[in-house]
């Protein structure tokens, strides 16, 4: 450090000796700090009270008809974009104030806050009474990846690689009118609000067959009502688990062979010439003549006793999970079955 300060000094270049730091593994750069160590950005402790405090200020103004001036505007849009840096999920929030804020020239002028500035102040209140101010450092190494397709006309889908998590929806028909782009990104927005607890700390790869959708990621904005929308929604999520992201085009055809499942969205569907109903019922008398007398009436006393556990100990029976089995299992222990019995019983459900 101290050749590249002399260094500096022979060839004519100012430097102040106050911003001289290190070597260290923290320092402050343009307002942020950085741990090498932790691997963390950091709004420093006095900047994150005082964005709390401010942010507080204009949450009560957002309640209210106020009124505000540009340098109260760029006041607080300079705070934001530095917490921006660390939590980069958060830029998407800063835009409407940027935007007032432009449109007023002196820096005595007043605007009232358009309902898009109320929204943002109050996603920056929500976000700040739980951030502790630091972020993610900026990494080139990928953690999970989540690919997602969707149908124009039928639904959606998701799959999350490594646990194999996956989902599938299918449109409302208020939805039919709802461009594609919007359709693509939307299951990546569930994606993360189902399992951003998944990937929380980490940066992943939103894998997309849709161009809009993977420049929109890229850009973090859309000029689509309803696709900036999404991306707000989004953005919410990433910031509230600390996850950072790279969107990554994928041609559809590359889809199915990353996941089968999501080849099923797009898959052709055609009217149904078979009658459900009368197969539910056939698999279901088949199963009565498969039983004996006998084996039919101990399933039946094994059902209604664990309907009867059930209802005792408020607990919903059905779906039938893992723990309701072992509770119910415990419980006949308890009233003194013998383990044969009670096998029978678990069979049974």
């Amino acid at each position: 450090l101290s050749s590249a300060v002399e260094l500096a000094t022979r060839l004519g270049l100012p430097v102040e000796p106050s911003k001289v730091e290190g070597p260290s593994t923290t320092l402050t750069f343009l307002g942020i700090e950085i741990d090498t160590v932790s691997r963390e950005l950091r709004l420093p402790r006095d900047k994150l009270l005082r964005l709390k405090g401010i942010i507080e200020e204009w949450r009560v103004k957002a309640t209210k008809k106020s009124s505000v001036t540009k340098h109260q505007l760029d006041v607080l849009v300079g705070l934001l974009s530095d917490a921006a840096q660390v939590v980069p999920a958060g830029r998407p929030f800063i835009r409407q104030l940027i935007d007032a804020k432009s449109e007023l020239k002196r820096a005595s002028h007043f605007t009232r806050l358009s309902p898009g500035c109320k929204a943002d102040i109050f996603w920056w209140s929500a976000f700040m009474e739980e951030w502790n101010g630091t972020g993610l450092f900026p990494t080139r190494t990928i953690g999970p990846v989540i690919t997602a397709d969707a149908s124009g006309s039928w639904g959606c889908g998701a799959f999350l690689e490594g646990p194999c998590f996956w989902f599938q929806v299918q449109w409302p028909s208020e939805w039919s009118q709802v461009n594609i782009a919007a359709k693509e990104l939307f299951p990546l927005v569930v994606a993360i609000a189902i399992w951003g607890p998944q990937c929380k700390d980490s940066q992943i790869c939103l894998n997309s067959d849709n161009q809009a959708v993977v420049s929109a990621l890229a850009t973090r904005s859309a000029k689509d009502p309803f696709l900036s929308h999404l991306l707000r929604s989004l953005f919410f999520f990433l910031a509230h688990y600390n996850i950072s992201y790279r969107a990554q085009h994928i041609a559809g055809s590359q889809i199915p062979l990353s996941n089968p499942r999501l080849a099923a969205v797009n898959a052709p569907r055609h009217q149904a010439t078979v009658d459900l109903h009368t197969l539910e019922g056939a698999v279901q008398g088949f199963f009565r003549k498969g039983l004996a007398d006998s084996s039919a009436s101990s399933y039946a006393t094994a059902q209604r006793r664990f309907l009867s556990f059930c209802a005792e100990c408020n607990i919903t029976p059905l779906p039938l999970s893992e723990h309701t089995l072992c509770l119910f299992a415990a419980f006949l222990a308890n009233q003194g079955l013998q383990a044969r019995t009670i096998q029978a019983y678990l069979s049974a459900l």
